[in-house]
């Protein structure tokens, strides 16, 4: 693990201290200084702070009150998602992308620009996958009838490949065509970017893959990872040396919950660096679960916190988490989540959508999350832990079953449930992730 301090002027939080029996195997500090570094120990390794952020705006839908029965089909739909999204491909030529509601608070998407003459689409932010697609010009769903479409025929540098790309749905499949087309992401442009465009003619009405203003989804996995088999746009730059670091940032504001703006502010994407006006105290970076051609952001869960107490140990085990910023909730073995709902008084499973539990409504459950080594314990606030009110006084908790289809891979998944507390940083080389304590700036943009 590397521990990096912040800049002199950025305050620095205090957080619980991990139990004796997660205690800290080694630690390293560096101090940066202007252009100058100094490290303090020798198990360091280099931690660059970034000067200059390349930054984009996200935006999300605000949070909706959803009925009982809506709110059993939404977590059952995200359930299926998950799955079709770790289960990977069936044969080379298909791919497992997810289905996602903007019917909700958790829809983070940026704009970004595509073709010759660019046009702009709202694509959401995938950490969970790999590969880029957007909806095109032959949707005839009423989902897409105000949504921008990718139009082959309007940019003068698309490219069509001889290969079909195939996501697949809970119930239905969706087919399209695989492409290369110039691609802007902030002030970065990409040529020849390889891409899936679809008709979203579904069977099914349920599925929706996009809606407005979303035309798709930009997969910020890695390559390994890619159903497309191409190099995603965030790994060309860091390879190629576009970035003055090799690592991408996220801030994902939570929603203030009475908006009635189509769309909100969401928080802030970085590419190349990430901003220091949006975490304060130290960044605590982990090694991925693999190292050597990884192909999820993926972390070695240490432990859980309820209200404290010490619920979920891994000990001596490896116990993969892949850190989503595509799943809403949280997702993890049965046997961990019914300890986590044990000792939440007054708790119970939820026989309408399988996987999911309830508990009252005016109880706070504070969680806290440690990864490798324990040094860190990162909250989820009640706020968070609260994924909707099913009843007047029982309401659905973000911690699920994951889907036995996909359990012996991917164990545990957490989704932006748990990235809304923290400031996460994704870094190429070595292969990372680091987290911080929100800032003051940052907190003040989330509700």
């Amino acid at each position: 693990m590397t521990i990096e301090r912040s800049l002199p002027q950025l305050t620095l939080l205090s957080a619980p201290r991990a139990l004796a029996m997660l205690a800290l195997k080694f630690a390293s500090l560096s101090l940066t200084l202007v252009l100058l570094s100094f490290t303090t120990d020798v198990f360091s390794r280099p931690s660059p702070r970034g000067l200059l952020p390349n930054s984009i705006s996200l935006f999300r839908r605000p949070k909706v009150s959803r009925p009982a029965a809506e709110s059993s089909m939404f977590a059952k739909a995200q359930r299926h998602a998950l799955i079709r999204k770790l289960l990977g491909p069936a044969t080379p030529m298909d791919a497992s992308l997810m289905t996602y509601s903007q019917n909700n608070d958790e829809g983070y998407y940026v704009s970004v620009g595509l073709g010759t003459p660019s046009k702009s689409y709202y694509v959401i932010l995938d950490t969970g996958s790999a590969d880029l697609w957007v909806t095109g010009q032959n949707c005839t769903a009423e989902a897409c009838a105000q949504l921008q479409k990718f139009n082959t025929k309007q940019s003068s540098s698309f490219k069509g490949l001889e290969s079909q790309f195939k996501v697949a749905y809970a119930d239905s499949n969706v087919d399209g065509d695989l492409g290369e087309d110039t691609l802007t992401v902030g002030p970065f442009t990409i040529q020849n970017q390889i891409f899936g465009s679809f008709p979203n003619a579904m069977d099914d009405p349920d599925f929706v893959a996009v809606e407005n203003p979303v035309s798709g989804i930009l997969g910020l996995g890695w390559e390994a990872d890619a159903d497309s088999r191409a190099i995603p746009f965030w790994e060309y730059l860091a390879k190629s040396g576009q970035w003055k670091m090799p690592l991408m940032s996220l801030h994902l504001a939570r929603s203030s919950g009475n908006s009635e703006q189509d769309m909100e502010p969401g928080g802030t994407f970085t590419l190349g660096a990430y901003d220091p006006a949006l975490c304060t105290g130290l960044i605590y970076y982990n090694y991925l679960t693999v190292t050597e051609n990884p192909s999820k952001w993926t972390l070695p869960l240490a432990g859980i916190l309820v209200d404290g107490k010490l619920v979920i140990a891994a000990g001596d085990t490896t116990i993969p988490a892949v850190i989503d910023s595509g799943t809403v909730y949280i997702y993890g073995p049965r046997s961990s989540i019914e300890e986590i709902y044990q000792a939440i008084p007054g708790s119970t499973p939820d026989l309408d959508t399988p996987g999911s539990w309830l508990y009252p409504c005016d109880t706070n459950v504070n969680i806290g999350i440690s990864f490798a080594d324990g040094v860190k314990w990162w909250p989820i606030s009640a706020t968070d832990f609260l994924a909707d009110y099913v009843t007047s006084t029982m309401c659905r908790g973000a911690f699920m079953v994951t889907p036995q289809e996909v359990e012996a891979l991917h164990p545990w998944t957490f989704g932006v449930a748990f990235m809304k507390n923290v400031y996460t940083v994704f870094k190429y080389y070595p292969p990372e992730i680091g987290f911080a304590e929100l800032s003051a700036t940052a907190l003040a943009g989330s509700g």
